[in-house]
Order: C-alpha cells, then structure tokens, then sequence
C-alpha cells in the first residue's frame, strides 16, 4: 500500500512539473514588425551619382527579411518589389498587419555635401508616439553603437504614413547620397547587412 501510495505521489509531482515547465517554457508572443522601404517605381527619392534612393532601401530592406531566423519575429514588407506603393496603400497595410512597430527607411540628399548622419522622426500627433519615440531612443543608440554614422537628436514630423498610422512607427532616414562618407557606406553590400543585422537586433529587443 505504501508503495502504490508512493508511485501515485510520484506521479502527481512528474505531472505537475511537466505543467510547471510547460507555462515557464510558453512560446512567446510573436512580435509583428512592418519595413517600409520609401518610395519605388516611378518615384526614385533622392538620387545621387547613378545611385537612387528607392533601391538602397530596398536592398537593406530585403537583407532584413533574409536575415531574420527568429520564429517569434514576423516581418511585413510594404513594398516588397520595385514598384510604385501609395502613402495610403502603405498606411493601410500597416493597419491591416496591426503591427508592435513600424520602421519606414529612407536616404536623403543635400546641397551642403557636408551634411551627413543618421535622423530619426516620430509622428507629431500619433497615439502610440510614446512608445515610438522610446524605440526610435534605442535604435539610435543601437546605431551609435555599431556604426560610424553621427546620430541626430530625434525629431517630429507630420508624415503621412507615421500620423495615420495605428501602430508606433519611425522614420529612419539613414545619411545622405549627397555626402562621400554616407554614400560608399550605404551603397556598400557589407555595410548595408551591418545596418540591417542592426535593425534585427532593436527589433529582438521587443521581445
């Protein structure tokens, strides 16, 4: 009799840790990220020397998705091809995905070729601008980290698909075309898996 009592204890314990690791082990909550690579098609941004903006975005963008490998990390692309996506198709899209961020990439240009560095925006009017602008923090210091780029202080702009968008989001214009230094980094395949592995690691930090 002690014996069979001491078997079904055993068993009791065996069941209740197996429910025991089975909460602690849980899958996480999969996190959403939608990329938005700026511009495309027809409208090439800005352009610089045979180099255009909607295809250095579009370059990183993909190395983003290629190298993600976490399960608990889904990517949507905006504009996953070289073709023309409207600010309203885009915004749509984020708010169909309903995602936990939203990083929209762009490249600029100047007439001042010393101008340089990496600029952040957030929505001046947007719901989820707090957690935005706390993600946009961390990436810029992710970026300070691993790269050469100068930083800019975060700034506010009333873009389109930032304002209407449901979900926090961020502009991350990374350099200028026009400025030596930012060009060969951003047209330079190493450096762009660099600035894209980047991304990924903020990105992990969600979880």
């Amino acid at each position: 009799m002690k014996k069979s009592l001491a078997f079904i204890a055993a068993g009791i314990i065996a069941i209740s840790f197996g429910f025991a690791r089975h909460e602690k082990f849980e899958d996480p909550k999969k996190i959403q990220i939608v990329i938005d690579a700026g511009h495309g098609g027809n409208d090439a941004g800005a352009q610089f020397e045979g180099y255009s903006e909607k295809e250095i975005v579009a370059q990183i963008t993909k190395k983003i998705k290629d190298m993600n490998r976490s399960e608990n990390v889904n990517i949507t692309l905006t504009r996953p091809a070289d073709i023309p996506v409207t600010l309203q198709q885009r915004t749509d899209i984020i708010n169909t995905t309903k995602p936990d961020i939203v990083i929209s990439l762009h490249v600029g240009s100047s007439l001042n070729p010393e101008k340089s560095g990496v600029t952040l925006y957030v929505a001046k009017e947007n719901t989820s601008k707090e957690r935005a602008s706390l993600l946009a923090r961390k990436l810029g210091d992710r970026i300070r980290k691993n790269h050469d780029f100068k930083v800019d202080e975060i700034q506010e702009a009333p873009f389109f698909v930032l304002s209407k968008s449901e979900a926090p989001g961020i502009v991350l214009q990374l350099g200028y075309l026009s400025n030596d230094f930012d060009r060969h980094y951003l047209t330079d395949d190493k450096q762009q898996s660099r600035i894209a592995r980047t991304i990924l690691e903020c990105v992990n930090d969600l979880k």
